[in-house]
């Protein structure tokens, strides 16, 4: 056999091997209880760094892995946003990595990519979510990014939501329930 096609055959085999291994629901399971392990230890002297450290490794797993797979996959979502939510609802730390996360140049690609150009409704719905909750968690403890990531995300309107009207349901549904929220909040 040819070195060139046998390096061909060999590389997909080693692809192949390491997709079996990454897109399997047991991985998925494991990667989400490593995720979610220390969302509730709000007691423990080092729960902010604790719930940076997890929601960092969910978001990660949540934009680069398990948003990219098929349907049959994706039977965890409620449980993932379940933890995201309270990694960022009860550690100002978490949050505040968050916002700077989606405000940096990786963040603000995988907003685009997957709130206006992915044609899944599922995914954009997950992402505009978590965005969502991201906001009102900035919100809440009065993080310094929260304006950076409002002005990101209103900056989509200059090319990106033109350019995907198709898909623009959940960005608009975002900005409406945060308003609604923030609304109905001051009105308390």
């Amino acid at each position: 056999m040819p070195a060139r096609i046998y390096q061909m055959v060999r590389d997909e085999n080693l692809k192949f091997m390491k997709n079996r291994d990454v897109y399997n629901s047991d991985y998925f399971n494991f990667t989400l209880s490593l995720a979610s392990v220390n969302a509730t230890k709000l007691k423990h002297p080092a729960y902010q760094a604790m719930a940076r450290e997890s929601l960092q490794l969910a978001v990660h797993f949540l934009f680069h892995t398990y948003l990219h797979t098929k349907k049959k996959l994706r039977v965890d979502t409620e449980e993932w946003m379940a933890t995201v939510e309270v990694l960022l609802s009860k550690s100002s730390e978490a949050c505040h990595w968050m916002a700077q996360y989606l405000v940096g140049p990786e963040g603000r690609e995988i907003t685009k990519v997957c709130l206006l150009e992915c044609g899944v409704r599922e995914v954009r719905v997950v992402v505009a979510a978590i965005l969502e909750k991201t906001l009102e968690s900035a919100l809440h403890f009065a993080d310094s990014g929260l304006d950076s990531l409002t002005d990101a995300l209103l900056s989509l309107l200059d090319k990106d939501v033109p350019e995907n009207v198709k898909h623009c349901n959940q960005y608009f549904s975002l900005f409406s329930n945060f308003a609604q929220r923030v609304t109905h909040t001051s009105t308390m």
